[in-house]
């Protein structure tokens, strides 16, 4: 079977599927490459599907990967409520079809007063939660992994020492790189956050734990004049240190050494749990 015919017999099989049950339970198919397929009910938690879903497309014979579950759609929903909670919901069944190279397809239907379903929209470009299945770092190769990770953290840092140069101010940052099309994600860490370092090492560690995390970078302030950064990965554990400069107003580098603290190992502690 190809990927297009995978493709056909789910979106045939979905459709038959409602018309007798009236329903669409969370199921996850797998193609191979030898053309057999696979089919797993999601018969747990959705916040953990992403997880398993990507665990299992890193194994390298499976090709192409088919999710299909019922839904909400609204016009309401937004940050602060999700369709589900609007007055104006209405019921939709969704197909997500994902390639190892990166092809992605949204389908999304809507069910007809006879009980079939109508396909409404399909969506090349659609980015979601459970999007990239094949978004684990394991399916990128080591030339590659270590590449992006190297980019990464001169891209940061030099991010970081420009910004002091405009702003004059450091202040604690978390930067994560991710096998997924927006690469990387930044966040300013409060200072109430900061200050609970074993609640911010667990909230690092279970970014970690997602398989599309190759790498984590911190940046913070060390008084009265130096910034430290950290990168750490499932093997490297990396501290950069610069000085302030407050004539110049810039940060200066000063050397690199191996670290072992608090944020060290993460990546390898979730590998053995």
């Amino acid at each position: 079977m190809t990927k297009k015919e995978f493709l056909l017999k789910e979106t045939r099989d979905l459709s038959e599927t409602y018309e007798k049950h009236g329903s669409i339970p969370p199921t996850f198919t797998l193609l191979f490459n030898d053309g057999s397929t696979k089919s797993i009910g999601l018969m747990f938690n959705k916040k953990n599907y992403k997880f398993f879903m990507q665990k299992l497309c890193e194994n390298p014979i499976v090709i192409a990967c088919i999710f299909t579950a019922e839904g909400w759609s609204s016009s309401c929903a937004d940050e602060t409520k999700s369709p589900s909670e609007c007055e104006d919901k209405e019921e939709i069944i969704m197909l997500l079809f994902s390639t190892r190279e990166n092809v992605h397809e949204c389908h999304i239907y809507k069910p007809t007063k006879n009980g079939v379903l109508e396909l409404i929209s399909v969506d090349n470009a659609y980015r979601g939660r459970l999007s990239n299945p094949f978004g684990s770092a394991k399916n990128i190769t080591k030339e590659e992994k270590n590449k992006a990770i190297m980019k990464f953290q001169e891209s940061m840092r030099n991010t970081m020492c420009t910004a002091y140069s405009q702003l004059n101010h450091v202040v604690p940052m978390m930067f994560y790189l991710t096998n997924t099309p927006e690469q990387v994600s930044l966040r300013w860490i409060p200072e109430d956050e900061w200050n609970d370092m074993e609640s911010l090492i667990q909230r690092i560690r279970s970014k970690c734990i997602e398989p599309e995390t190759m790498a984590f970078m911190l940046e913070f302030p060390v008084e009265p004049d130096m910034v430290k950064v950290i990168l750490v990965t499932d093997e490297i554990q990396e501290i950069f240190h610069y000085n302030i400069n407050t004539e110049s107003q810039k940060l200066e580098f000063v050397n690199k050494d191996i670290y072992d603290g608090e944020f060290s190992r993460l990546f390898k502690i979730n590998k053995e749990q």
